[in-house]
């Protein structure tokens, strides 16, 4: 557990002073992690998640493809290992569906964008009202949804986006930290 301590700590350093090598150690260690977490192993869904984070942070760092693929594949693998009850799917949807939404956008995949419509979609429904990642989970869907309008034009897809921007909103207005992004979203939609 002290490995992995350690990577997380060093991940945390990198977002807070953006000391690369202190983010390229962590993901030295996440590797290392995964090799004492083999498949079937109980915490093998964490140590894929926090390597996929760290490889996350890194390719929003340089702009490497090839993090950004392994972020995926990690993602996926993580993904596989939560069932719907399971505390880590959730953020594991989300976080996989703006993966492949960023790689669509940079490969021009159709079907990653697709595949990221229905993570994001399984987040949603699999995300209570109540819940901390509410926000982030309507958010997302409707970025996805706003981005294959801007590709195909299906008048449903924008429809679809400002309703969940609309309901992104109105968990703002009841409480929830107003995020910037959630009003900048909405406008960008109303405005196609």
């Amino acid at each position: 557990m002290s490995l992995n301590n350690l990577a997380i700590d060093l991940s945390t350093h990198h977002n807070q002073l953006g000391v690369l090598s202190d983010l390229n150690q962590a993901i030295k260690l996440g590797h290392d992690i995964l090799l004492l977490h083999p498949q079937g192993h109980p915490l093998r869904p964490t140590s894929l998640d926090n390597l996929r984070a760290c490889l996350s942070a890194r390719y929003n760092w340089l702009g490497v493809l090839d993090d950004l693929n392994e972020a995926i594949t990690l993602g996926c693998e993580a993904l596989l290992l939560c069932p719907p009850e399971h505390p880590l799917r959730l953020a594991s949807l989300n976080n996989l569906g703006l993966h492949l939404s960023t790689q669509y956008k940079l490969c021009n995949e159709p079907d990653n964008l697709d595949e990221a419509i229905t993570l994001g979609h399984e987040a949603f429904l699999l995300c209570p009202p109540e819940h901390p990642l509410r926000l982030a989970s309507l958010n997302n869907l409707g970025l996805h949804l706003s981005t294959r309008y801007n590709l195909l034009g299906e008048h449903c897809d924008l429809d679809k986006a400002i309703k969940l921007g609309r309901k992104a909103l109105s968990l703002c207005l009841l409480g929830r930290p107003l995020q910037p992004s959630s009003l900048h979203s909405l406008a960008s939609r109303l405005r196609a």
